[in-house]
């Protein structure tokens, strides 16, 4: 059974305050059959994939002061965004500031409207780039440890899920915290970790949701 009507495509990032809404019908491309719907279950993406997905990328910079305040600086580029006619990108409301669009391609019109950003005439290849800050970083008062929460990360249609690139890049003061963990533990043999930085890629379909966990430096 194939679906050529118009559908709703989400992509949503809940717990670092971002949601993006897609309208359009389905290209030829992206027909697909119900029985080869994911669900929601994470599976990591090791098969050749026939077209490029959405990539969202993401830059987290942590300092001494987001360690007081919970505020991060978060630069974040989305590329091989879906053609349509309208895209809005809507940050949590009382968890976002400072935003500002760094880079815009192959877009009509893109500006800022209180806690969103407004896209029109989302042409092929089109990119946008977006700084900000998120208030997302907090100590865990049970344990002391310091959490970073990014995602639940997806590309929905209807009740599907598919195929969505992930890149992460944070960067933390490595004489005040040390990274603890990861989670989803299958995460941590696509990371590389060194001192102060972490860089992690990631290829999927279903729901991605990311901990980091870091532990405070006695001094």
């Amino acid at each position: 059974m194939k679906l050529k009507t118009k559908v709703i495509a989400a992509i949503t990032w809940l717990l670092t305050s971002l949601f993006v809404f897609l309208y359009s019908p389905l290209s030829n491309s992206e027909e697909f059959d119900f029985l080869d719907i994911n669900e929601g279950e994470l599976e990591f993406i090791t098969r050749p994939l026939k077209e490029t997905p959405h990539h969202h990328s993401t830059h987290i910079s942590i300092t001494a002061e987001s360690m007081k305040s919970g505020w991060i600086g978060n630069k974040q580029c989305h590329s091989n965004l879906q053609t349509v006619a309208a895209m809005e990108i809507v940050f949590r409301k009382g968890y976002v500031r400072n935003l500002d669009i760094s880079r815009s391609e192959n877009i009509g019109r893109v500006w800022i409207e209180d806690a969103t950003v407004q896209l029109q005439d989302v042409k092929k290849n089109a990119v946008v780039c977006i700084t900000g800050e998120t208030l997302s970083f907090k100590k865990n008062g049970h344990s002391g440890n310091y959490i970073w929460t990014g995602g639940p990360y997806m590309k929905k249609y209807l009740d599907g899920y598919f195929p969505m690139k992930v890149s992460i890049a944070i960067d933390y003061p490595s004489d005040k915290l040390v990274l603890e963990k990861l989670t989803p533990p299958a995460v941590e043999l696509k990371t590389v970790k060194l001192p102060g930085h972490i860089r992690l890629s990631l290829l999927f379909e279903g729901i991605l949701k990311l901990e980091t966990h870091f532990r405070e430096i006695s001094h």
